[in-house]
């Protein structure tokens, strides 16, 4: 595998590639003269190399070089000279790399140089020939998925997923939704269950990567995803079923508590209702109200003129046990003048009461 680096030789840019599958590294003859650089002599090697030509290719010759990788990190390093027709000027080997502190990461394919610059690798035009089963494939939901706290819902995968003679299928799952493949047909996923394990509202995105076909012998390049029938997916299958609600389970819980319910007492005492034999006609609202003022205002009579009877009766009999004047006396006596006096203020305060009763029903009356 190679990473193509942007970099410079004695202050010259090039393009020089990292090859992994290269033990040492070199240069060209004609690159070597065109930038001028000093030979290394009496070093008493000699170095055969095979692959980049047909054949095998020997040299002795070795040049000291001023190798830039991307823009800051600079190296003096001794390359071999010799025209290894690699289509490029320098091929920099694991003799370089090693020392250089450059690490290849092949699980995700890239190379992370000392400055953290990651460069992904180029693979060979002859490693892409020999690979059939082509690149992954994700898939997922195509419509956005609302699921509540602890349930599940379901949708369709894609129709014409890769063969499983060339591809397996992973299922990755999250902090909060777990997928798991409950239908199949002819081998190929017809049905995922996606489930909700935490007590909120979650929404799924359309199109989230839950599936993932990935080429025999390849592995995943994200986080999370499990393997079809491994031990890690059965474990999310049973946290994902104990998280669930089984909504037969639930059915059945709630006949239970509803004939236990029925033999329960009541909690607030029942008044019983006679139900009606034949229609009733409902007074209208004018004539209820009527009834009602009237009610209200008879009562409030009733209550006024109670205590201004009882008044008048008394006063009466006031007046009536009172002496009368003789002939021969033209005074009236100290207590029937009293006695005259609550009679006036009995007449006066019947007088009032009526007063505002007639100004109330002309009021009702408009």
């Amino acid at each position: 595998m190679r990473a193509l680096v942007q970099g410079a030789v004695n202050d010259a840019r090039t393009r020089i590639p990292l090859d992994t599958g290269a033990n040492v590294s070199v240069i060209s003859e004609r690159f070597a003269k065109q930038l001028r650089l000093r030979e290394v002599r009496d070093h008493g090697r000699c170095m055969e190399t095979q692959g980049s030509t047909k054949g095998t290719m020997a040299t002795t010759q070795r040049a000291l070089a001023k190798v830039t990788q991307g823009w800051n990190q600079v190296y003096e390093y001794e390359l071999w000279v010799m025209d290894h027709g690699a289509g490029v000027d320098v091929v920099l080997g694991t003799d370089f790399m090693i020392p250089a502190g450059v690490r290849l990461d092949f699980f995700h394919a890239t190379a992370r140089l000392p400055d953290e610059v990651e460069i992904p690798l180029i693979k060979t035009q002859r490693m892409a020939d020999t690979r059939e089963e082509g690149p992954h494939v994700p898939d997922g939901p195509t419509e956005v998925l609302t699921i509540p706290g602890n349930e599940s819902r379901d949708y369709r995968p894609m129709r014409q997923p890769p063969a499983n003679e060339t591809h397996e299928l992973w299922v990755r799952r999250s902090n909060e939704l777990i997928p798991k493949v409950v239908e199949f047909r002819r081998g190929r996923p017809r049905r995922v269950r996606v489930t909700n394990i935490s007590d909120r509202l979650v929404t799924c995105p359309v199109h989230l990567p839950l599936l993932l076909w990935v080429p025999r012998g390849d592995l995943p390049r994200t986080e999370g995803y499990v393997r079809l029938g491994s031990d890690k997916y059965n474990e999310c299958r049973a946290l994902a079923y104990s998280c669930s609600r089984d909504s037969d389970l639930y059915k059945a819980e709630g006949e239970i508590y509803k004939r236990w319910s029925v033999t329960q007492p009541s909690a607030v005492e029942r008044v019983p209702y006679t139900t009606p034999a034949k229609i009733l006609r409902r007074p209208s609202e004018s004539s209820e109200g009527t009834m009602s003022d009237r009610r209200d205002q008879a009562e409030c009579a009733a209550a006024t003129t109670e205590p201004l009877t009882e008044m008048v009766a008394e006063v009466v009999h006031q007046v009536e046990a009172c002496p009368k004047p003789t002939a021969h006396s033209d005074r009236v006596s100290e207590d029937s003048e009293v006695a005259q006096l609550k009679l006036e203020e009995a007449y006066l305060a019947v007088a009032t009461v009526s007063e505002d009763w007639g100004d109330r029903d002309a009021v009702s009356a408009s």
